[in-house]
């Protein structure tokens, strides 16, 4: 009987393990899926304008500097936003072999609970 929840626990904890890997699966392609359209809207940033009452408060060569920075560093994050949408092909492979490292180890731990079971049942025997 004992072996019986032993393996009910650890079906119950592959299908948790299951369903968990599936919906982060699709959490990710869901995300990754419109990360390019998130590329577009950068082209308007350099017409934005900061408050004047945030402006009294920030010394104008550091709101210069974060701006400079800003101009380098966006074109880098719409190239990688645009090509976030290619990763979807990579992901479920790798969601499968993440999911089947899991499996396995999941069932290792069922095969050990199931061994020290039975040792201790012949143990008790003796």
């Amino acid at each position: 009987m004992l072996v019986s929840i032993s393996w009910f626990l650890v079906l119950a904890v592959i299908a948790a393990w299951s369903a968990g890997v599936w919906a982060l699966h699709f959490l990710v392609v869901w995300s990754l899926s419109g990360a390019g359209a998130l590329a577009e809207p950068s082209q308007k940033l350099e017409t934005l304008a900061l408050p004047p009452w945030i402006e009294v408060w920030l010394p104008a060569d550091g709101l210069l500097a974060v701006q400079s920075a800003v101009k380098v560093f966006l074109p880098w994050v719409e190239s990688a936003l645009a090509a976030l949408p290619q990763a979807v092909a990579w992901l479920s492979p790798l969601a499968w072999l993440v999911w089947g490292f899991g499996f396995l180890i999941l069932l290792g731990g069922g095969a050990v609970v199931h061994g020290l079971i039975a040792m201790t049942r012949k143990a008790a025997t003796r």
